[in-house]
C-alpha cells in the first residue's frame, strides 16, 4: 500500500531540487570557476582560484545553495526507498550511501567555501589533500547513488 507522506516528501524532495539547482544555475553563470576537483598538485589547483579571483564570492552562493539540493535528493531518494524498496541488500545499501553523499556533500562544500575565504583574505588554500579526498569518496557515493535511483525507477515501471 503507498503511503501518501512518502509521495508528499518525494514531491517536495523533487520541488525542492529544482529550486536549488535553479539557484545554484544563476550563481555558476556568474563566475567562470570550476572546484579543481581530483587535484593533487598544488600549483595546479590553485590556477582556478587565481584566474576568477573577482567571481570566487558567487561561487560561495553555488555551493550555499548545493547543501540545500544534497538535503532535497535525501529526501527525494529516501522516499523512493520507503515507497519502492524491497530487497534487504538494496535497502541497506540506501540507508548507507545516501545519507553518506549528503553529509559529504556538506562537508566538501564547507571545505572549499573555506578555502575560497582564505584565499580571498591571504591567497592560500588550506586543506587540499581533505577536500581531494572527502571529493573523492562523494563522488564514489554518487555514482552508487544514481545506480539505486536507476533500481528505483526500474521498480516504477515494473522491470524490477
Amino acid at each position: 500500500m503507498i503511503k501518501y507522506e512518502y509521495i508528499l516528501s518525494l514531491v517536495v524532495g523533487i520541488l525542492g531540487q529544482a529550486a536549488s539547482l535553479s539557484q545554484m544555475i544563476k550563481y555558476n553563470n556568474q563566475t567562470q570557476f570550476k572546484t579543481p576537483f581530483f587535484t593533487i598538485n598544488k600549483d595546479k589547483y590553485k590556477v582556478p582560484f587565481e584566474n576568477n579571483n573577482t567571481t570566487l564570492k558567487f561561487y560561495q552562493k553555488v555551493l550555499f545553495y548545493d547543501n540545500f539540493l544534497a538535503i532535497s535528493y535525501l529526501i527525494t531518494y529516501l522516499s523512493l526507498y520507503f515507497l519502492l524498496i524491497e530487497n534487504k541488500l538494496i535497502k541497506v545499501l540506501y540507508q548507507i550511501i545516501i545519507p553518506s553523499q549528503s553529509i559529504l556533500d556538506w562537508i566538501e562544500n564547507y571545505i572549499l567555501s573555506s578555502q575560497i575565504d582564505s584565499f580571498l583574505k591571504d591567497k592560500t588554500i588550506k586543506n587540499q589533500n581533505i577536500f581531494f579526498v572527502i571529493s573523492f569518496v562523494k563522488w564514489l557515493c554518487s555514482i552508487c547513488t544514481f545506480l539505486l535511483y536507476l533500481l528505483a525507477i526500474l521498480r516504477i515501471i515494473g522491470i524490477y
